[in-house]
Order: structure tokens, then C-alpha cells, then sequence
């Protein structure tokens, strides 16, 4: 049986201990959703920094010049979210970015001039390398160089020249290849910032619901996006200011309903 002195300190149970569903949505200009939310997939964390600006009125009265009031003039809320999932939706956000996508295509030919050997040259399709090897020739189709001797294709968009192959500096090659289906996402491409921001969540110690909405949340790009890391577990982080929303002025800037 708890003493007094428990009772009023609580248990763990309040405490925001979540996992759940993060959930990201575009809007109008009208601060609309428009179509559905989109899963964020993995986060390492998401979290909600709250900063202001204070106003002090002094006293004239003892002549000390004391403080008689403080008002609260600015809010800002930043949130933060850090990513492990990096599909190309998640890309997009992390790189204020827009994605094309290109479809599967087979034939696609190319030629170029080899500078010398033992370098890497670009294709600059996404190949698949392991269903449908790339054919090199000469200029004119011949001669037909072979794979592994004169060049080297990896999955990717580049090829190596051997050096001791038959591929020598100033070569003329042609090239025939396929292509998967692939996104192509621009970097610094897109203008449109705000979106709407949603976490779903369960309180893993009693099961208790948490909601958190945001109803318009001003995207900054990440600052880095780790492509080579010796962590299994790489992430990338993104920050925002979440807004007031014409759409939405109930949740301004942001809400957390709470079982």
C-alpha cells in the first residue's frame, strides 16, 4: 500500500513513453489536407522545443528598478524529427526535393570517349547489371569487348575500365543497356514547405492513446543526409516551425490529446 507521500508523487504511468504512427500531409493554399497522410515509416524520435520572447516592465516607485511585470510577446515551437527510414518520400522532405519517376526501358544505347584506363565513367541511368549485362563495342560495333576483361558494370550508373584490357585511352564505345524503374529525386527543388503533421501513439506502459497534431508545419531541409556511414543504423534529421493554420485555427500551433 503506497504512503501518502507516493499517492501525490504518481506512478510511471503518465509518463510519455510512446511508439506509434507518424503521419505527414500536403496542403492546399488554403492550409487544406489534400488526399490522405502518408506514414514517415521509422523515427528515432520526434519532438516538440518551445521558445518565447518576454517583455519586463521595471518599477519607479523604490527607485531600484525592479521588475513589476513580464509579458510573453513571441512563441515559436520547433519540432524535430529524426528518420531512419529513407524512402524517397522521406528524401523528398529531407532534401526539399521532387521526385520523377522514370519507368523500366530496355535498348537504351549510349557512347562516349574513353580518356585512359582504370577509371570510372558515367552512364548516368540507373542499370541493373545482374538481369540484363551491358554490351560494349567499338564504334560501329566493333571491336566487341568482354565483360570482366575489358570493362567492369556494378548496379549503378558507372562502369570501370580494366586497365591492361583492350579498351584503351581514346577508344570510341558504344554501349547498349536497360534500365529499372527508379525515382529520380532533385535536391533544392521544391518551394512548398508547409505540410500537416500527425503522430498516433500508444503509451507502452498502461496503453493509454496520445494524439499529436500539427496543423501547419514549415519544413526545413536536413542539414546532412549520412549516404555513407559505418552505422547500420544511420538517420538524418529534420527540423520545422509549426504554424497557425487558416484551415485548422483549433490546433494552433499544436495540439496533444492524451487518454
Amino acid at each position: 500500500m503506497a504512503n501518502s507521500l507516493q499517492s501525490q508523487i504518481g506512478t510511471t504511468d503518465e509518463y510519455l513513453v510512446t511508439e506509434g504512427l507518424a503521419m505527414i500531409g500536403q496542403l492546399n493554399e488554403a492550409d487544406e489536407i489534400v488526399g490522405g497522410l502518408e506514414n514517415l515509416g521509422s523515427l528515432a524520435d520526434i519532438s516538440f522545443g518551445h521558445s518565447f520572447s518576454e517583455v519586463s516592465i521595471k518599477e519607479t516607485q523604490t527607485g531600484n528598478g525592479l521588475t513589476a511585470a513580464s509579458f510573453i510577446t513571441d512563441k515559436e515551437v520547433e519540432v524535430t524529427m529524426t528518420f531512419k527510414s529513407f524512402s524517397k518520400e522521406n528524401l523528398e522532405l529531407l532534401m526539399l526535393g521532387l521526385t520523377t519517376s522514370v519507368t523500366a526501358s530496355t535498348g537504351k544505347t549510349g557512347s562516349q570517349t574513353i580518356g585512359e584506363q582504370g577509371k570510372y565513367y558515367r552512364i548516368g541511368d540507373l542499370i541493373d547489371s545482374s538481369t540484363t549485362p551491358i554490351e560494349f563495342t567499338g564504334a560501329g560495333g566493333t571491336p566487341v569487348y568482354v565483360d570482366g576483361t575489358d570493362y567492369k558494370v556494378d548496379d549503378g550508373g558507372y562502369f570501370y575500365v580494366v586497365k591492361g584490357g583492350a579498351i584503351t585511352a581514346d577508344s570510341e564505345i558504344e554501349y547498349t543497356y536497360d534500365i529499372p524503374a527508379y525515382a529520380d529525386i532533385q535536391a533544392f527543388q521544391s518551394n512548398v514547405l508547409n505540410k500537416f503533421l500527425a503522430f498516433d501513439a500508444v503509451n507502452k506502459l498502461n496503453g493509454q492513446h496520445v494524439q499529436v497534431e500539427v496543423a501547419k508545419l514549415a519544413i526545413n531541409p536536413s542539414d546532412a543526409i549520412p549516404f555513407l556511414s559505418p552505422d547500420a543504423e544511420a538517420t538524418a534529421t529534420l527540423t520545422g516551425k509549426a504554424l497557425v493554420s487558416i484551415a485548422y485555427p483549433e490546433i494552433a500551433p499544436y495540439r496533444v490529446k492524451k487518454k
